[in-house]
């Protein structure tokens, strides 16, 4: 009833833990309580593919005022999306992707094993990985700071004149055979981005609010429309 956000326990997690007074009863009671604020964002109808960034330059704080890592970050949200999608299929990439299995029952949990692997930054793996999957998605969620490799990825790999991620969207699409909906939030806010056309929204920066614009998009909003509609 207190419509805390998520991040504010998880905040609470970390502090108690680096003092030492973490316990198992008070790691309960702490994921009982990011569970139950993530009730309270909406949830997303259908099936969610999580793609999230492990490479090295993913250790770095969010902000010069955060002690939060863009990892923990992707971590946090990816558990999150996973909690609140009637399906998912979570994946870390790297230098190569790999498929990730969580439960979707405990935040906690479900972060803990999340591993970060650190290495290049190939998101285009990821889109290959869910192509083999046979996991047929409503949406794809790619959390990253957008710090992407360029064509070493591809010498020899992949075909000519198809190396922008972009190509493992489309790829994906065609594999599945709809236009699936692609959220890629750069959680950095460099300006950098992968992707373009229909059915993707870019979202730079990140917190909790992002979880429920995803389904608000996906309805025929904007973040133009969210801010004209406040009423001050």
């Amino acid at each position: 009833r207190s419509r805390q956000l998520p991040f504010r326990f998880w905040n609470a997690y970390k502090s108690l833990k680096s003092s030492g007074l973490m316990s198992t009863k008070v790691a309960r009671a702490i994921d009982s309580a990011l569970l139950a604020s993530c009730d309270n964002v909406e949830r997303l109808p259908g099936r969610t593919a999580v793609l999230i960034d492990a490479s090295g330059s993913m250790s770095y704080c969010v902000s010069s005022k955060s002690e939060s890592t863009c990892f923990e970050t992707a971590s946090l949200l990816g558990a999150m999306f996973t909690h609140i999608s009637d399906d998912a299929f979570v994946a870390v990439f790297s230098n190569s992707a790999k498929k990730v299995d969580l439960m979707g029952t405990s935040v906690l949990s479900d972060m803990a094993a999340i591993p970060f692997t650190s290495g290049g930054t190939n998101m285009l793996a990821g889109f290959e990985l869910l192509c083999r999957s046979g996991f047929d998605a409503d949406r794809v969620v790619v959390l990253s700071d957008n710090e992407v490799n360029g064509s070493g990825w591809w010498n020899g790999g992949y075909e000519s004149g198809k190396k922008a991620v972009q190509y493992g969207l489309d790829k994906y699409r065609k594999v599945v055979g709809h236009d699936v909906w692609c959220h890629a939030i750069d959680l950095m806010g460099y300006g950098t981005a992968q992707f373009i056309g229909p059915k993707v929204n870019i979202m730079a920066g990140w917190s909790d609010k992002v979880l429920g614009f995803v389904s608000k998009v996906e309805n025929g909003s904007s973040l133009v429309k969210e801010i004209e509609a406040i009423t001050l």
